[in-house]
């Protein structure tokens, strides 16, 4: 039985169920203020499900609850009105995407404060102070829609902080951020936690996390409480969990190949409210053949803009070749069939209402099987009825990935294949993209985790000043 304190987010004998299925059972769990807590779990095994329920979503769009005590400061959680629960515990979306209402920082500031009841001669002062925190002055007028992920990270946390919740339920908070943004998040949660106020942070990142006070792990719908983080039994925990393992690529190819795609003197210009910015200015780089390619640099360098610029999607000045064809003089419908691209946010591919169908899209008989079987290899084989749409964001990214292995590009384009993974399952994906350069593809991939870069990239290229550079 856990011992509670009426202070603080105190969980009791939680189950929760939807389509039959036992997502939660008998949690256990408790915040104090001024704690750090990390929940963390293998993909889709129910973690972000517990923030809609702290967030109030479930039950009210759908499933059964059952809870011995679901309270905040010794107050029943199901007692404070919307704007009441909104006040004491805010919830960030593991997608950011998801988050806002209005179309630019500035507007979602001014929204969240009309909500909270704050007067119109106060709103300019407050969103300034806290833009001013946040660092995200430049960011204020520009539509959310030419933000990266990680500047949208950094703007949904915003929105949470000009709430001053009491508690903190933070989504996969850094999951699309470069080391020096997690690093200035990282100071603002260590300034917040000395305020006393409460944090929950779900991921898979171990490493981003020791300092917490307190960990859980939830697996098979059960949660566990950890004290020793570094004791043999914990890291066992961790390992059965996913959370760790032992990634062991295959040798990099060291080997010089003639380059897949090549751009010369490449400038990217990239037009908003706010006027023009240069993504890339008089850049040169190749892909070579049958190389795993990492691509790196800071959130909202422009990693995803260009890859829109090689699948013809934005304007550019320069050339850029794939298989010594200038692409600017070829229709973009000719090589759909030869450059395959991961959106940075999965959802906005999917075109069916079932993980199996999305599979079998474009498909021969002959592919079916495989695709079943890469299904099963992933663990999504017993989600193959679900919409993709209901998967959570680690799941549907594994999606997007076998949808593009079937498919037989020369070029894959992934806009950060890991994110919302836990270990195992990144170096699942990671494996597989490997084995496919082995085979004759070409893969680039976009990612701020270092510790998949160094074990899995062939050729790292970096982003940087407005140029892409090999780093030795």
């Amino acid at each position: 039985m856990m011992t509670t304190r009426n202070n603080g987010l105190v969980i009791q004998n939680l189950t929760f169920t939807k389509r039959k299925v036992t997502f939660l059972k008998n949690i256990q769990l408790q915040a104090q203020p001024g704690e750090l807590v990390l929940l963390c779990g293998a993909s889709g095994s129910g973690k972000s499900t517990l923030a809609a329920i702290l967030s109030g979503y479930y039950p009210l769009h759908g499933g059964k609850l059952q809870v011995e005590e679901l309270t905040w400061e010794g107050q029943n959680l199901a007692d404070f009105s919307d704007k009441e629960r909104l006040r004491q515990i805010a919830v960030s979306f593991q997608n950011a995407r998801l988050s806002f209402c209005m179309n630019t920082l500035r507007e979602e500031l001014i929204f969240i404060l009309e909500n909270l009841l704050v007067p119109p001669s106060q709103m300019p002062q407050i969103i300034a102070r806290y833009v001013e925190i946040h660092q995200l002055e430049s960011y204020l007028d520009q539509p959310f829609s030419s933000l990266s992920g990680g500047e949208l990270q950094r703007a949904a946390f915003c929105c949470l902080d000009i709430m001053d919740p009491g508690c903190y339920v933070l989504d996969e908070p850094f999951s699309n951020l470069d080391d020096d943004a997690i690093e200035f998040l990282q100071g603002l949660i260590q300034q917040r936690l000395a305020e006393g106020k409460t944090f929950l942070v779900i991921d898979h990142r171990l490493d981003l996390w020791q300092d917490a006070q307190r960990f859980y792990v939830l697996e098979d719908a059960n949660l566990t409480s950890v004290t020793d983080f570094y004791s043999s039994t914990t890291q066992d925990l961790f390992f059965k969990a996913g959370l760790l393992g032992k990634s062991e690529p295959a040798p990099k190819i060291k080997s010089t190949t003639s380059p897949l795609l090549e751009a010369k003197d490449l400038t990217i210009r990239f037009h908003s409210s706010q006027g023009e910015k240069i993504i890339l200015q008089d850049a040169s780089f190749s892909f070579p053949k049958e190389k795993l390619i990492a691509l790196c640099g800071q959130s909202g360098c422009g990693k995803s803009t260009l890859f829109k610029a090689i699948l013809g999607q934005c304007s550019y000045q320069g050339t850029i070749t794939y298989e010594d064809k200038d692409l600017k003089k070829v229709k973009p419908s000719t090589f759909f069939g030869e450059i395959g691209l991961v959106f940075q946010d999965p959802s906005l591919q999917f075109v069916t209402n079932r993980v199996l169908d999305e599979v079998l899209v474009g498909t021969s008989k002959e592919e079916e099987k495989r695709g079943r079987d890469l299904l099963e290899h992933y663990k999504l084989l017993n989600d193959k009825s679900r919409s993709p749409w209901t998967l959570s964001q680690g799941e549907q990214r594994r999606l997007a990935v076998i949808c593009l292995l079937l498919h037989g590009q020369k070029l894959l384009l992934v806009d950060e294949p890991t994110y919302g993974q836990d270990w195992q399952n990144a170096a699942k994906l990671m494996a597989q993209l490997q084995d496919l350069c082995r085979h004759g593809v070409t893969c680039c991939f976009t990612s701020h985790d270092r510790r998949l870069v160094e074990a899995y990239a062939d050729i790292e290229l970096r982003m940087e000043n407005k140029k892409v550079s090999v780093v030795s």
